[in-house]
């Protein structure tokens, strides 16, 4: 089995963080909407594609040496497509499944800035239920899925303004 998160983009980010000393930690909650591409394999057996809409959101507290622990909720929804065969072998395909994925990860993040642009490279742990609401096909099933997993990766995050900002995410999904 294999899932890839391939590129993930924030583009409605609001930054709340409340006024701190300098040695104490410092409180922010983004809101974001994104969407995610997906491709799931069985080699040999099926492939599903599709992209999703979600909605993003992120508690962050960051201390003054740049060390931060993210906490993140993900909620997306969509349509894909399969492509694989029936147990017999026949050929099957099928067009706008139904798809719904929640994720909830935890990073633990180093901030290092170049510029104007943090540069937040990052591990944790993640969670994730994906719906597959294949069973409105003829030949069909709806199927539940859990993964736990270790997200790792790189968050590029730009301020537009002093709440809005573009953040660029590349992440990899280690089972």
């Amino acid at each position: 089995m294999k899932f890839k998160l391939i590129i993930y983009i924030m583009i409605c980010h609001l930054w709340i963080a409340p006024h701190c000393n300098a040695n104490t930690p410092k409180h922010a909650i983004a809101m974001s909407l994104s969407s995610l591409n997906l491709t799931y394999t069985e080699p040999s057996i099926m492939k599903e594609t599709g992209t999703l809409l979600g909605l993003n959101g992120t508690h962050t507290i960051s201390w003054p040496n740049k060390i931060s622990i993210a906490t993140q909720l993900h909620y997306y929804n969509g349509t894909i497509t399969y492509d694989g065969a029936l147990s017999n072998g026949t050929p099957y395909k099928a067009d706008n499944i139904k798809d719904t994925i929640f994720i909830t990860e935890v990073h633990i993040q180093k901030t290092v800035h170049y510029l104007n642009t943090a540069i937040m490279p990052y591990i944790g742990f993640g969670y994730r239920y994906w719906l597959d609401e294949l069973g409105t096909n003829p030949y069909g099933y709806d199927r539940k899925t859990t993964y736990l997993y270790i997200p790792i990766g790189i968050t590029l995050h730009y301020p537009v303004t002093e709440t809005l900002s573009l953040n660029i995410l590349s992440q990899y999904n280690l089972f």
